[in-house]
């Protein structure tokens, strides 16, 4: 018997789990009940790999890894999530942050990075990258003190790497 048919409203159901012990919110409940009785509970982990998980909790999931997302899918994700964002600064955010992913970083930066890092800059009033900008806004990117000052020392001194972070996108 399915149990939506032993009950004619969503308020029946409530009224059989206000009887419940420690169940008060209805919408709570209701959710609560038809998940237990019309569906198996799912749960999704997600990790940024910043704590790790127990070998017994490991042995219990499934794992899909998801990569960073290419060039042509951050674009359209960053005018999707920023719509307020010209397409020029917004492909120079991409670019830039599809280049800064190759090099070897404590943090490498993640869409929400990506994300951040396009409203700030509209916040700011920019519609170009360039030297000032990129070094005014760094925290917006990378977390780590160690990967700051490593990509200002490394990478940043060099004009022609300057240039492929503003402008050039290298495979």
């Amino acid at each position: 018997m399915n149990p939506r048919d032993s009950f004619s409203s969503i308020d029946d159901i409530c009224e059989q789990l206000r009887h419940c012990r420690y169940i008060t919110d209805q919408s709570l409940a209701t959710v609560l009940y038809l998940s237990y009785h019309l569906h198996k509970p799912m749960v999704v982990i997600t990790s940024n790999r910043t704590r790790d998980v127990h070998d017994a909790l490991k042995r219990r999931c499934l794992f899909h890894w998801i990569d960073y997302p290419d060039l042509e899918k951050e674009l359209k994700i960053i005018q999707a999530r920023v719509p307020d964002i010209d397409e020029p600064l917004a492909h120079q955010v991409a670019i830039f942050m599809q280049n800064i992913r190759r090099e070897d970083l404590l943090k490498k930066p993640g869409i929400s990075e990506s994300l951040d890092w396009a409203e700030a800059l509209l916040q700011l009033n920019r519609n170009v990258l360039n030297e000032e900008t990129v070094e005014k806004t760094l925290g917006c990117m990378l977390k780590y003190h160690e990967d700051i000052q490593k990509f200002r020392n490394d990478m940043w001194a060099n004009p022609d790497r300057q240039t492929q972070f503003l402008s050039e996108f290298c495979m």
